[in-house]
């Protein structure tokens, strides 16, 4: 069995680009390791090649019995973006008080925003999140 991850789009306009992500454990796989949430070069309309494109600036989340963290994909060791604590629900919007959380993997990274999961593996983890980038 695999875990079920959906990711549904909400919103591709010109400047922000919005998904909803559902995670539901199998109740045996492994966690998720760099699963791809958001991949520029596939994703976006028009689809993205400078990179890096993109910059994090609101994630509302709900966690139950798994932790995650957000990271851009970069060719040598990923760059962390943010993390999503066990059994937690939260808002953050990055806009309050910084312009948001922007790709630092340079030329280098492929601008894939990603998901790494603990404890996914469990019977009756779910996490829900929608998140809203800026394309750059």
């Amino acid at each position: 069995m695999t875990h079920k991850v959906k990711i549904d789009k909400i919103l591709d306009g010109p400047r922000n680009y919005q998904i909803h992500v559902y995670i539901e454990s199998d109740g045996g796989s492994a966690d998720l390791v760099d699963y791809t949430l958001i991949d520029p070069h596939v994703d976006l309309d028009p689809t993205k090649d400078a990179l890096p494109c993109l910059t994090l600036e609101r994630i509302q989340f709900s966690m139950s019995g798994v932790s995650a963290k957000l990271e851009w994909d970069y060719l040598t060791s990923d760059n962390g973006a943010w993390v999503l604590p066990k059994d937690t629900n939260s808002d953050m919007n990055f806009q309050q008080f910084c312009a948001g959380i922007r790709d630092r993997s340079e030329s280098d990274g492929s601008g894939k925003l990603q998901i790494s999961t603990v404890g996914l593996s469990a019977a009756g983890s779910f996490a829900s999140m929608i998140i809203n980038v800026r394309k750059d």
